[in-house]
């Protein structure tokens, strides 16, 4: 029977390699941006720790035109 030698220094360095690899290759985080819909009733943070909900309320479009304002596509 032939033996099989195991060498400890080469299997340890190559974890070693492998876990700092690993570590140093994280994957990217990805933003989602979720604007606010009318019919949502999520509770919001913002970066000062404060929580808020926006509240729909339905108002004629011809006494607030000027007010209307257009929102980027979210996709």
């Amino acid at each position: 029977m032939s033996e099989i030698k195991f060498y400890y220094i080469p299997f340890l360095l190559g974890i070693v390699v492998g876990i700092v690899l690993v570590y140093m290759y994280k994957e990217q985080k990805v933003i989602i941006y979720d604007y606010p819909k009318p019919f949502d009733n999520k509770i919001y943070k913002d970066k000062n720790n404060s929580c808020y909900q926006y509240v729909t309320k339905e108002v004629k479009c011809d006494e607030n035109e000027k007010n209307i304002k257009q929102y980027p596509i979210q996709s």
